[in-house]
Parts: C-alpha cells; structure tokens; sequence
C-alpha cells in the first residue's frame, strides 16, 4: 500500500540514525516486516479502556471500488443507496468495516447483497479485479491500483461512510520515545497524504 511503504520507510530511516556513543542505539532498528505485523492500526487492544489513551487522528472515507471496466470516477459521487442493485465483496458481518457498511444501509433502508465474502483487503481487491462484484475500501489502500487503471473508485454519499482512525497509547505508564516516533511520523504522513487527496478524509 503507498501509504504502508511510505510509513515504514520514514521510521526505518528514523531510528536507523538514532546511534550515540553508547555501545548499543539509543532505539532499536527496527525490521519494517516485524513491525508491519505487530502494527495493528484498526484494532484497539484488549485492555480496559482506563489503561489506554486514545488519540483520534482522522475520519477516513470509504470509497465504491471496481475493476477499470466499472469506469468509477473520483469525481463523480454515487449514492449510498443504489448499493442495493449491486453484487458486492464485503468483510463478514463482525468486520469493522462490515459494519459501518450495514449500518449505512439501514439508514438508507436497503439491503446490501454479497457474493462472495473476504476478510482480507488483498483478497477482497483480487475477487474484483476478477469481476465478482463491488466493494468499498479506503482509497490509500487502492491508491496505486486506481492510478495504474488496474481498478476505478468513485465516494459513496448519502451517508458517507467514513471510520475514525485513533493512536492508543498506555495511560498508566510512559510511553516510550520509539512509540512516540511511530505515533508522530503516522500522522505526518496521515496529513500529507490527505492534503493530497491520496487518503480520503479529513484529520481530527
């Protein structure tokens, strides 16, 4: 993903420079695999709430994504609602993003139809590029893909479904310089690539 390469990237090349005369780095280097797979950015840890401190950082916009042949545009919005007279790939029914998706639906009145569920984004982008069905992602997740001609996306409106991106942090310890560097560098480029209009939202 362009906004994933672009984030382990910076912190890679960050605390790679953070060597003193000490005999070990002051941080750790990092291994961006490692850190991609312990990164969770859409889940919130299963503490109690009272141990965490959460910091929103944006509301990200789901976009209506098909294969090129869709033609979907950018700039040409498509409502909510006529959602109903597509087959569409969607996350099973406790996926955040399922979620947001149904509850949009029911405020619209309609029933979202499936023909094929992915928990995966890897694998819901793949079942349509293949021709079996719609869907709705962040539009950082596609972003390549899209200006490649691989896949069209066009913004959903009447409702907008949109799910607010949040940092967690310990609230009953210190948290650490390196979690510091990652939480500060995420939004960083969080607010570089929304004020491009690579990343559909607005920042909090």
């Amino acid at each position: 993903m362009h906004f994933f390469k672009r984030f382990f990237a910076f912190i890679t090349s960050l605390f790679s420079s953070q060597e003193t005369e000490h005999s070990e780095p002051l941080i750790p280097k990092i291994d961006p695999e490692k850190l991609k797979k312990k990164l969770d950015l859409q889940k919130i840890a299963r503490e109690p709430l009272h141990t965490l401190r959460i910091v929103p950082v944006m509301m990200e916009n789901l976009l209506l994504v098909g294969p090129a042949s869709a033609n979907l545009r950018l700039d040409a919005p498509v409502s909510f609602e006529s959602l109903a007279q597509q087959q569409l790939v969607l996350p099973s029914a406790r996926h955040s993003l399922r979620v947001i998706l149904d509850n949009c639906a029911r405020e619209v009145g309609i029933k979202l139809k499936t023909s094929v569920e992915a928990d995966s984004f890897g694998a819901m982008i793949d079942l349509v590029r293949n021709g079996f069905g719609l869907t709705a992602l962040p539009l950082a997740s596609i972003y390549t893909q899209i200006e490649s001609g691989v896949l069209s996306a066009a913004p959903l409106v009447d409702p907008i479904p949109m799910r607010k991106l949040v940092q967690v942090f310990p609230a009953d310890r210190r948290v650490s310089l390196a979690a510091k560097f990652v939480g500060d560098a995420f939004i960083e480029i969080a607010a570089d690539l929304v004020g491009r209009k690579i990343w559909a939202g607005h920042m909090l």
